[in-house]
């Protein structure tokens, strides 16, 4: 028994054709079980994947490094609006407006008597109507 090319294989089955009982066995062994295992050695391009990936403490330290990815850091900080906390959205990049308000801020807070989360879409922030509300108590 043989391992085969798909493109005899397909040729043993096309229409009107039987293949036979040879071809039939060398078909299934052509092919890997479910339950079959694959080793490590097998797997094309592992060894230098494998030797690319950051070890368990360098990987732990970053993960705590304040200073790994500080442009993100600056994209997530909140920030405190009256009664509301505010996620800066990743268009409003302006330095200047760090601390206002703006267009497309993600806010968490309140309004009149309701506790809200959703998009800031102008107007003003004691109206309800000047929010895309996602969630509302």
């Amino acid at each position: 028994m043989a391992i085969q090319t798909l493109k005899i294989i397909k040729n043993w089955f096309r229409s009107g054709l039987k293949p036979t009982q040879s071809q039939f066995w060398d078909t299934w062994d052509s092919f890997r079980h479910k339950s079959e295992k694959v080793s490590v050695a097998e797997i094309e391009g592992i060894i230098p994947l494998l030797d690319n990936k950051a070890d368990k403490s360098s990987f732990e330290n970053h993960l705590t490094d304040p200073a790994a990815h500080p442009q993100l850091l600056i994209s997530a900080k909140y920030i405190h609006t009256g009664e509301f906390t505010v996620w800066k959205h990743p268009t409003n990049k302006n330095p200047a407006n760090k601390f206002v308000l703006e267009v497309n801020d993600y806010v968490m807070g309140w309004v009149d008597i309701n506790w809200i989360s959703g998009f800031y879409t102008g107007g003003n922030i004691d109206q309800i109507e000047s929010f895309s509300v996602n969630t509302i108590l």
